[in-house]
């Protein structure tokens, strides 16, 4: 895959940090379950929902940011993850890269001549 951006390195990191936020909370939920915490569960639980706000909180924010997304923007809705998808972020940042392109090699047609 390749990183178009220092801005698409990050949101790619953002996203791997989201899902190890995720599957840490996913392993504590199963441990839990299996050995009945009562007593510390709401604290470590409440821990957790915290740290996946804030991760996702940047994420969004450093997205919107480097993407000037629009609020109604919903392309996002065609892939699996939706607004975090590895995919999406992979598509948005190579479509801006194109964008970029065009705009500083000016693409211009000038005029054909005809035979």
């Amino acid at each position: 895959m390749k990183i178009y951006s220092n801005a698409h390195k990050k949101a790619l990191e953002l996203k791997k940090n989201m899902d190890n936020i995720t599957k840490e909370h996913i392993k504590f939920l199963d441990k839990a379950e299996k050995q009945h915490w009562d007593k510390s569960f709401d604290a470590v639980e409440e821990g957790f929902n915290r740290a996946e706000n804030e991760a996702y909180a940047k994420y969004y924010n450093h997205m919107h940011k480097s993407l000037s997304l629009q609020p109604k923007d919903n392309t996002f809705l065609k892939y699996k993850e939706g607004f975090a998808d590895e995919k999406y972020i992979n598509d948005m940042f190579k479509q801006k890269a194109k964008q970029q392109k065009k705009v500083q090699h000016g693409h211009k047609q000038g005029k054909r001549k005809s035979r």
